[in-house]
């Protein structure tokens, strides 16, 4: 059951998800132009090769920008354009190949949302099945590289743990059972203070970063609490978990620039699409 990405889950797998976020930038004018500058090799997300599907449930569809990146009139700045299309907003921190997907059962998809089912769902980067001994705990997913579509040299899924992996989400949200169970249950050295050693170190302010405690990394990243984080596929709930960044900086550091995918967010969502169709053919085939 646990290396299945459809069908019913335990309750260990269950209480290990929670809702994730994807950070995205609207893109200001010389933001290709920029990034043409840089060599193609560093170029990391190009996944082009993948065609993007933008039928759902035998609709054409788009993501809905508004919900997000769309400010009002005396919030308009140089940087922070008043209205933009999802095909003008760009993320970075996490790539197509690291990547998977999964149906969900039943019962979740009517325990999360009145508005849309949950059903199929992207499991986000950060953590690794290898954390845990007992198997378990393992959620299965489809990985975006099982079939050919990423190309022939894509074989191995990469590192998932890795920084330009694992989507500094810019926070989290929990109930208050969430962060009990977390603290008791998931995160090593527990999820809330006193930050003690031999997990932390210099209470909590060693080796973690403003994104270790801030940007998500805390519950998703192998070194706290291994959590999975998932964003429903369906359009308009993907729309709802997109977090504007909009001081729209990250694009002009060269550091970081190299990160941000070719593909615009609306894009990689038809990408997904395109993966989730696999997915289902191949459940099928079964």
């Amino acid at each position: 059951m646990h290396r299945s990405y459809s069908g019913p889950m335990t309750v260990e797998q269950l209480s290990r998800m929670v809702p994730g976020f994807i950070r995205v930038e609207a893109a200001l004018p010389d933001f290709h132009k920029s990034g043409s500058n840089l060599p193609k090799q560093r170029m990391q997300n190009n996944f082009e090769q993948v065609p993007g599907d933008f039928q759902w449930n035998g609709e054409s569809n788009r993501l809905n920008a508004s919900i997000c990146c769309h400010v009002s009139p005396e919030n308009v700045r140089d940087h922070i354009p008043d209205s933009v299309s999802a095909d003008e907003l760009y993320f970075w921190e996490t790539s197509l190949d690291a990547l998977g997907l999964r149906q969900m059962p039943i019962s979740s998809s009517l325990q999360y949302s009145s508005v849309a089912s949950l059903d199929w769902v992207l499991l986000q980067a950060g953590n690794t099945d290898e954390w845990y001994r007992d198997t378990k705990f393992i959620i299965g997913d489809y990985w975006s590289g099982r079939t050919n579509l990423l190309g022939p040299k894509y074989k191995v899924r990469p590192d998932r743990t890795k920084g330009r992996y694992i989507n500094n989400q810019g926070g989290w949200m929990a109930t208050r059972e969430q962060i009990i169970t977390w603290h008791m249950r998931w995160c090593r050295g527990g999820f809330l203070p006193p930050y003690d050693k031999p997990t932390f170190k210099l209470d909590g302010l060693g080796m973690e970063t403003v994104e270790f405690w801030s940007g998500g990394i805390q519950i998703a990243g192998v070194m706290a609490c291994n959590l999975q984080r998932f964003i429903p596929l369906e359009p308009e709930m993907f729309s709802r978990h997109l977090l504007y960044h909009s001081s729209n900086n990250k694009q002009r550091q060269m550091n970081l620039r190299y990160r941000f995918s070719v593909q615009s967010i609306n894009q990689f969502w038809g990408q997904l699409n395109t993966i989730k169709k696999e997915a289902e053919r191949c459940l099928r085939s079964q």
